[in-house]
């Protein structure tokens, strides 16, 4: 067994006489993740490494928990058939509404469903059209089509939509599947779409992850966002989230005949606030014990603290639950710095709150830092804040690993000192042997506290002119190192 996640035994949604495939599931939050909708394949035609054609209806689905969904009648969307009319040219053949996607607008009570419209010619030498389409209505049974959220052109294409949180510019970089042709192959590719409304048309931004231009045998052909796990979930700090990625081999030829490649599970890491993937990972996470060539993931629901599930389908065939938790998830993530859990820091009155954890940011000289808050136990009263920065440079050395400030009405009570000790059991987590703290020579209570605590100072040096603190009117400071 896979130790990173575990594979449920039964099948949460099966194909059966009605239809020869389902896959694509999207769940309803506000129904407890108890109704949703699937895509599900009425027939299949052609060849899977040539060109086939698959004749899609989406089908709402009911279940009694989070293992087992029934299939139950269409979904009926409003004005559908005037939108398909009017995306649809002479001769061309529209195939059914693929791959949806469930998201609520928690200002307005909205639902949006977001789904994929293809469109094949007939003509040889046209290539099909893939819409990202679009429909809302207070619930599923009230959706109303509007005109597609982004248009296929002549270089991009839209479907399989990841739904990024709002930047601090106000506007979302949402992901899609895309595509891309090199030396005569086709691409899926991951590619920005920006949205500044939800519901309106959005607009193509850049490709993020193009599977020609690295070297990962597991996805060197398609590439795919599957849903972004929130930060209730896995926080890996302030802009950053972990997601989901299907990817796929390239065909191979194993005597003398085509196979195709095989499709699985990934993660990645988003920077939602630049609209850049920053890391994917270079073998897959989820490959199902049935798959023969495809395991591919939408959507993942949270269980609990640290837990969740996620839903992929197999071989088009049935769809599959998997157990996933954030601990192991971490192990998975780049090693030269991951997030940890603090935990509870408590001691007596004082507690330590996690407010943020910030990545580093190299072009500033910022190492990965967490953000607490100073608060009372009893009450709930911010008392201070103090801030942990993991990692050493020239900034750190005059800036110190820890930086802190308690409100005037609360000092004398040693609730820095107090702080410090709590985190340095931490920091040791870190693999950090020994920190610096800093402060200027005439604070002298910030001085008695780093004395306090087992500090020793090293040397009181001038701060250069380059240094911001120097900038800030600062001239002097206090080195004292802490061997932990």
């Amino acid at each position: 067994m896979n130790k990173n996640y575990i594979e449920h035994k039964g099948k949460v949604i099966k194909k059966d006489k009605h239809f020869s495939h389902v896959m694509a599931i999207t769940l309803d939050p506000r129904s407890y993740n108890r109704i949703g909708v699937l895509r599900c394949i009425t027939s299949r035609t052609g060849d899977l490494l040539i060109n086939h054609t698959d004749r899609s209806k989406l089908y709402l689905i009911k279940g009694k928990n989070l293992e087992h969904f029934e299939i139950t009648k269409p979904l009926i969307i409003k004005n559908e058939d005037k939108i398909i009319k009017s995306l649809t040219k002479k001769d061309w053949d529209f195939i059914g509404l693929e791959d949806p996607d469930i998201w609520i607008d928690e200002n307005t009570g909205l639902m949006h469903l977001y789904f994929t419209i293809p469109i094949k010619p007939n003509l040889k030498g046209e290539r099909i059209k893939i819409h990202l389409g679009h429909a809302e209505g207070k619930d599923l049974s009230s959706l109303v089509m509007t005109k597609p959220i982004l248009l296929a052109n002549d270089k991009y294409s839209a479907k399989e939509v990841s739904i990024a949180p709002l930047n601090k510019k106000g506007f979302r970089y949402n992901l899609v599947e895309s595509r891309d042709y090199k030396k005569g192959l086709s691409y899926s590719t991951i590619q920005v779409a920006i949205a500044h409304d939800m519901g309106k048309p959005w607009t193509y931004g850049k490709i993020a992850f193009h599977p020609a231009k690295h070297n990962m045998k597991w996805i060197e052909r398609d590439a795919s966002p599957g849903p972004l796990l929130p930060k209730s979930f896995i926080d890996i700090g302030e802009g950053k989230l972990v997601g989901i990625i299907n990817g796929r081999e390239g065909n191979k030829t194993i005597a003398k005949k085509i196979k195709r490649g095989t499709f699985s599970v990934g993660i990645f890491i988003y920077d939602y606030e630049k609209g850049k993937i920053d890391w994917v990972s270079k073998k897959p996470f989820i490959q199902d014990s049935e798959a023969e060539i495809i395991t591919f993931a939408s959507q993942f629901v949270e269980t609990g603290k640290g837990k969740g599930i996620l839903y992929a389908h197999v071989d088009d065939s049935f769809v599959r639950a998997y157990t996933l938790e954030a601990e192991k998830l971490r192990k998975l993530l780049p090693k030269d710095f991951v997030f940890l859990n603090p935990g509870k820091l408590i001691d007596n009155d004082l507690e330590l709150v996690l407010v943020k954890m910030v990545p580093a940011n190299e072009e500033k000289g910022y190492v990965p830092a967490y953000f607490f808050e100073m608060k009372n136990t009893d009450n709930g009263e911010k008392m201070g804040r103090i801030d942990l920065r993991v990692g050493n440079n020239k900034s750190i050395y005059y800036g110190g690993n820890i930086g802190y400030t308690v409100e005037e009405k609360f000092r004398g009570h040693h609730y820095a000192g107090r702080s410090l000790k709590l985190l340095f059991p931490f920091m040791k987590k870190h693999k950090v042997n020994s920190l610096l703290i800093t402060c200027n020579p005439e604070n002298i209570a910030s001085r008695k506290t780093c004395e306090f605590t087992g500090g020793k100072l090293l040397e009181i040096v001038d701060l250069p002119e380059s240094n911001d603190q120097y900038k800030n009117g600062e001239r002097k400071k206090c080195i004292y190192k802490f061997d932990l």
